[in-house]
């Protein structure tokens, strides 16, 4: 009978009947996940540009999010930084979303 088992022995139970459930949820797309070579060359690193030096766009219109979009577009990287806070909330939600480039910051 289960409940006369050790507790960690259930589990391992239903691990052999079930071992998907270790499974990462990204699993598979990890797993099929094939870099592009210019990903994997070393590079040397660079320091970001002044910011006296760097155009910086504040995103609150649909004009300015178009005017965004076609500029990533052009990046082969970007840097993104989201800001979240919990105040009365235990989830939390995202209230700022910063996306740099090279030459640019939103």
């Amino acid at each position: 009978m289960l409940s006369q088992l050790d507790p960690h022995s259930y589990d391992v139970l239903i691990l052999d009947k079930h071992p998907e459930i270790l499974l990462h949820p990204y699993f598979d797309e990890i797993e099929a996940f094939e870099p592009d070579q210019s990903l994997l060359k070393e590079v040397e690193p660079q320091l970001p540009k002044p910011i006296e030096e760097t155009k910086c766009l504040f995103v609150d219109t649909v004009d300015k999010l178009k005017i965004m979009i076609d500029h990533i577009e052009l990046q082969s990287e970007l840097a993104i930084d989201l800001e979240h806070h919990s105040y009365r909330s235990y989830q939390g939600f995202t209230c700022l979303m910063q996306i740099s480039s090279r030459t640019e910051d939103f």
